[in-house]
């Protein structure tokens, strides 16, 4: 049999590694993939997955104020970790040992670390000016975050024990805030409003480098990278509406996944890319925790599992298709940009 090229409209997603077995899933392209994980009359936001997948922190005001839990996966077992703390954008350390978080003290906001029961909790910024928005460096050795002490949202960095505070980029005119790392470290990507409305941008980790990544009237923000570095999450108001929106990490191919009339955003990857953890208003005009599984024709593949034949690449279609997906302990998966399927088994 002679070899096919089927053209499909739709971002490849090229599977590059060795070996000869593999997994096949048939994925369904219908937008249905979004489940409801939190019910309560409370507000709960800002989720964030564990390291290996099993648990998830958020942001929860069901004791009186905002403070950080955590919870299964699945929604089950929510446990209060934080009392009193004002807390905001808790994130895990690489290893899942600490969870790092903003919370407000004394009437200040400021960067906070714990241990992941809650145990050890300790202040790490003591600054008159507002920290916020921490996220870890893909090593763990450090924390970047955002800070008002030059007198507007500027990016900065520190150890992860709190010392060496430094700036790493700002402008005295615009706000730059929700600053997340890439894979390998080397990329920051964050918000600013330097352009007039905040959109998102990205630079080198040592501050150069900045590069506008979108460009709406509306505003955007809260970007994340994706596990691999490829693609970056954030939300945006440019169909007239807050939802969660996708593209490369070089701005191309931003694409909306959510559509639905209530507000969506706060989104956050599963470690292997498959899921997002957003927060929605949906039921009741409440913040909720969402998850939905991204599948063909979006922006990641679920994780199936075995490794795929070299000659083979394959395509996430936008009406559905099988496909061979990777552990990523076997290979690593990139995008690729073309739009067709071809292979060279006979």
């Amino acid at each position: 049999m002679k070899s096919k090229t089927l053209v499909v409209l739709a971002v490849t997603l090229a599977i590059l590694l060795s070996g000869n077995a593999v997994s096949w899933a048939q994925l369904d392209i219908a937008n249905g993939g979004e489940s409801q994980l939190t019910f309560d009359p409370a507000e709960d936001y800002h989720p964030a997955y564990s390291p290996d997948g099993t648990r998830m922190a958020f942001i929860a005001g069901r004791g009186g104020s905002p403070d950080v839990w955590v919870m299964n996966v699945d929604g089950t077992g929510p446990a209060q970790l934080t009392s009193g703390r004002f807390a905001q954008d808790p994130h895990w350390n690489p290893d899942g040992s600490r969870i790092v978080f903003e919370a407000q003290q004394g009437g200040n906001r400021d960067i906070w670390v714990m241990d992941a029961d809650g145990g050890n909790q300790a202040q790490l910024t003591n600054d008159p000016a507002v920290d916020n928005a921490p996220e870890w460096s893909p090593d763990g050795s450090r924390i970047i975050f955002a800070s008002r002490r030059s007198g507007s949202d500027d990016i900065w960095v520190m150890n992860a024990d709190g010392s060496g505070q430094s700036q790493l980029a700002g402008d005295p005119t615009a706000n730059e805030a929700s600053p997340d790392f890439n894979a390998d470290g080397s990329r920051i990507v964050f918000k600013s409003n330097i352009s007039g409305n905040n959109e998102i941008w990205a630079m080198n980790s040592d501050g150069s480098g900045q590069t506008r990544l979108t460009n709406t009237p509306q505003a955007e923000g809260h970007p994340h990278f994706s596990p691999n570095g490829a693609l970056i999450v954030f939300w945006s108001e440019r169909s007239g509406n807050r939802d969660i929106w996708a593209m490369g990490a070089d701005g191309a191919d931003q694409t909306q996944l959510t559509t639905d009339a209530a507000f969506d955003g706060g989104a956050n990857w599963s470690p292997d890319g498959s899921r997002l953890a957003f927060s929605s208003t949906r039921v009741g005009n409440n913040n909720e925790i969402w998850v939905m599984a991204l599948v063909a024709g979006s922006t990641a593949p679920a994780q199936v599992g075995g490794s795929v034949d070299p000659a083979i690449e394959l395509t996430l279609n936008p009406t559905s298709l099988q496909f061979g997906n990777v552990n990523p302990a076997v290979g690593n998966y990139q995008l690729a940009r073309t739009a067709t399927v071809r292979s060279n088994r006979n």
